[in-house]
């Protein structure tokens, strides 16, 4: 059973590492968004796309400083729960405002955990285990973005609400994630 709980703990980490690289999933929705919001200059939605990645440095740059004060799990499963919520939102929303707004938010919660899930991995594995772990890691997030891309590119097909769906993944994730990975101690 010990064996069964290590191994849903490694494939719950590297599941939420597939999150990571993501973000720009949503770059074939470019051309469709720009026709769906003709009175956007293209500047702006082209916005969408690297908006993210300025609010995952900032995230990254306080990841730490929060982790420090709600724990290591509890940071993770705060930026697994707002990539959920601002990724999947887009679905619902027709609004450029709150797209460029949930897009941003999608950052930050991936800047969270980004930079967390190598000391995660520190802490619970050791030696060989560990080295094989971070590799699987780099592996997953390589794979979840071309994954997630994929799917969005198959989905905007529909219409681009319908892309966003790509980023249900984050919802096992972090049921997984929260279930399977103990708390680790805060560090004083």
């Amino acid at each position: 059973m010990q064996n069964k709980n290590h191994t849903l703990m490694k494939l719950s980490i590297l599941l939420v590492s597939v999150i990571t690289a993501s973000a720009p999933a949503i770059n074939a929705n470019i051309p469709v968004l720009a026709k769906a919001f003709p009175n956007v200059p293209l500047a702006q939605i082209e916005l969408l796309t690297t908006i993210p990645s300025f609010f995952l440095m900032i995230a990254v740059l306080l990841s730490s400083w929060i982790a420090k004060r709600i724990g290591l799990k509890q940071t993770v499963i705060v930026g697994v729960i707002m990539t959920a919520v601002a990724g999947l939102s887009p679905i619902f929303i027709n609004s450029f405002s709150l797209l460029m707004v949930s897009r941003a938010l999608f950052g930050f919660g991936v800047g969270l955990f980004n930079s967390l899930l190598v000391t995660i991995i520190s802490y619970f594995f050791k030696g060989p285990e560990r080295s094989q772990t971070l590799g699987f890691q780099s592996t997953f997030e390589g794979l979840g973005g071309v994954l997630v891309t994929f799917i969005a590119g198959q989905l905007v097909q529909i219409n681009w609400h319908m892309s966003f769906c790509s980023y249900a993944i984050t919802i096992p994730a972090l049921i997984l994630f929260t279930l399977f990975v103990p708390s680790i101690p805060k560090a004083d």
